[in-house]
């Protein structure tokens, strides 16, 4: 039965347990308000990592009741290769005031990047009538995008089209059927990181009671596989494969703990309640990602449970290792003191997790971005010390198995602490491989 303990104890080391990306899920229906006054025109902006076949629907909402008056509504929208330029949070403040520079000029890309060709569509300036409310489609069919050649600012290209799109059948046959809700404004053929920009003009008042008029634009990104971007599809997957190894995971154990049930101690009831915390806790995320993928929304709060969920498996986790690694039931019949000092250790790890968990699924504000990196270094260096705890119990553990000549569990604890060295230098490598090709790499092309 040690043999079992110390493998699902390495196991629960090894298996994932960050949530993967550092960002908030990525809406497939997004909104922004934007107050319009006669005469001035706004620019609002919308990024997204979209598969080729998307089709991305404009919607406004008109917010003022008792107000009737026209405005003046034209889009572009352009791919970047680099997932960057649209979505580090460190830029985003650069990219609002880029919005004039996206939406003019198509030629050009912005100094802090280079690269050749972009996808890129410009729709026709449209009217859109508010009238005692309601909602208005952007008018038109779905558009053709063009391949363009671009250089940095300053510098002249030429332009290729691409196949037409115009005519064809939208995902639910809305370009056909009047009666379908989904009238697509523009067709994405590639694979890419776009930013839709939207210029709003309000040209013509029959009120003048309302100097600013309230009106909420709304993007619906709606791919082939449903509502999820590009980035966040493929843990659609992951975390459905990883609620299924789980669900291994509990079955191998319960099998286990019926073939030696007479043997049983505390510590693998414990170990049972890690596997179920670990399939509930990606079985909230399958849920998450599957609900955004079908209605474009997010569940309010399911990520921020799953992180807690996360959390706590985790706590538990480095709990049972630091409890095996000090030989209780091998070396030391009783835990005693060590045990409130595990206890300690464990309240104050699930807090700086569950802190750091929550902010980092929080809003993607530049201004958190710092804050983030805060909240994740005390954990950091908590875990540094866990680990060193774990390594020291070990070898005072293997010290006492050699004195007693106690080869066999000395075998399995010599096998237990290879395995947590390789868990720790794949940790390292993987930490300093993330930092190279997402913090210090500024045109990340393989973003999927």
């Amino acid at each position: 039965m040690l043999t079992a303990v110390l493998l699902f104890g390495c196991l629960s080391l090894l298996l994932p347990s960050y949530t993967w990306g550092n960002s908030l899920l990525t809406p497939g229906k997004v909104q922004d308000n934007v107050q319009l006054k006669k005469g001035d025109y706004m620019f609002v902006g919308f990024p997204h990592a979209s598969f080729s076949h998307t089709e991305v629907q404009i919607l406004f909402h008109c917010n003022d009741n008792t107000a009737e008056y026209e405005f003046e509504a034209q889009f572009t929208i352009r791919s970047s290769p680099c997932d960057k330029e649209f979505f580090d949070v460190r830029r985003k403040e650069a990219v609002q005031n880029l919005l004039e520079f996206y939406f003019n000029e198509k030629e050009k890309i912005p100094g802090d990047y280079h690269y050749d060709k972009i996808v890129h569509y410009q729709s026709p300036k449209q009217k859109i009538k508010c009238k005692n409310g309601g909602t208005e489609l952007f008018p038109g069919g779905m558009a053709n995008m063009s391949v363009v050649n671009v250089k940095p600012q300053g510098s002249s290209t030429r332009t290729k089209r691409q196949p037409g799109v115009n005519g064809h059948d939208t995902i639910d046959g809305g370009t056909s059927n009047q009666l379908s809700s989904w009238h697509p404004a523009v067709f994405l053929p590639v694979d890419g990181i776009y930013f839709l920009v939207i210029r709003l003009q309000v040209t013509d008042t029959n009120q003048d009671k309302l100097e600013v008029h309230n009106v909420t634009v709304e993007v619906q990104w709606r791919g082939p596989k449903g509502y999820l971007s590009a980035i966040d599809y493929p843990l659609l997957t992951f975390y459905g494969v990883m609620c299924g190894v789980y669900g291994v995971y509990a079955l191998a154990w319960f099998i286990i703990s019926m073939m030696y049930w007479k043997d049983l101690l505390r510590i693998q009831y414990w170990i049972g309640a890690v596997i179920l915390l670990g399939m509930v806790e990606k079985a909230v995320f399958y849920a998450e990602y599957q609900t955004m993928s079908i209605t474009g929304l997010s569940v309010e709060g399911a990520i921020e449970l799953a992180e807690l969920v996360s959390c706590l498996k985790r706590t538990l986790a480095r709990m049972l290792i630091i409890i095996v690694s000090v030989g209780f039931g091998i070396v030391k019949p009783r835990l005693g003191s060590t045990l409130h000092q595990v206890v300690g250790v464990g309240f104050v790890y699930f807090i700086l997790c569950a802190i750091e968990g929550v902010m980092r699924v929080s809003k993607n504000r530049p201004e958190a971005a710092k804050q983030k990196q805060l909240a994740a270094l005390p954990l950091v260096l908590l875990e540094v010390g866990i680990f060193w705890w774990i390594f020291t119990a070990l070898v005072n553990t293997m010290r006492a198995l050699r004195l007693r000549r106690n080869e066999v569990k000395l075998s399995l604890y010599r096998h237990f602490t290879n395995t947590l060295c390789i868990a720790v230098l794949a940790s390292v490598a993987f930490m300093f491989w993330s930092l190279y090709e997402h913090v210090f790499t500024d045109c990340l092309k393989d973003w999927t």
